[in-house]
Formats: C-alpha cells, structure tokens, sequence
C-alpha cells in the first residue's frame, strides 16, 4: 500500500508492504525497506515497524511526502521469515502523490 501506479496519495500516507508469513524483525529495516523520490538515491527517513502478527512493514515517513512526486518503495531479498528464508525476489512499486 499505496498499489503499485497509485496515484492522487495523499502526502501523509504511510507505505506499507504485507507478507505471506511473519517477518523476522531485525531483517526489515532500512537497507531492506526503502522509499525513494524517483531519480534519486537516498532513501528518504522514516520509522520502520511490523505489524504485531509480523506479516505487515510499515514505512511512516518523518516528513510529509511531497506534492505532485512519483516514489519508488522496494523490499529487498535481505528482507527474511522467521526460518530465515530470504525474498525470493526484491519487490519494487511506484506511487504518485496528490497535488496538494
């Protein structure tokens, strides 16, 4: 969440990203979970949390987002179950945020 292609989110939403099985906290972090402006490199600052069964990272951002600005969200393969298992793949999506 936002949907991949999202567009019109409002710039106080949160990202958040829902697994099949609960998540090894210590493996969803800021290497693992990132959002970025399109383009750009750094990742932008948030506080990362999983939801209380594991199965949910949830990315809040310390400052709103931007108006009118496509971001990159990705889950890397870091990013492992309580077995240990690591993502088969990284997961990448977009969204476009409200022009305010």
């Amino acid at each position: 969440i936002p949907a991949d292609g999202a567009t019109e989110v409002p710039v106080t939403s949160i990202v958040s990203a829902t697994f099949s099985e609960p998540m090894s906290s210590p493996t969803i972090n800021a290497n693992t979970f990132t959002v970025k402006k399109e383009d750009e490199t750094t990742a932008i600052t948030g506080i990362l949390s999983l939801s209380s069964d594991g199965k949910t990272a949830i990315f809040d951002s310390t400052q709103d987002f931007s108006p009118n600005t496509k971001y990159i969200a990705a889950i890397d393969i870091g990013a492992e179950d309580l077995a240990g298992n690591a993502l088969v793949s990284a997961k990448r999506w977009s969204f476009t945020t409200t022009k305010n």
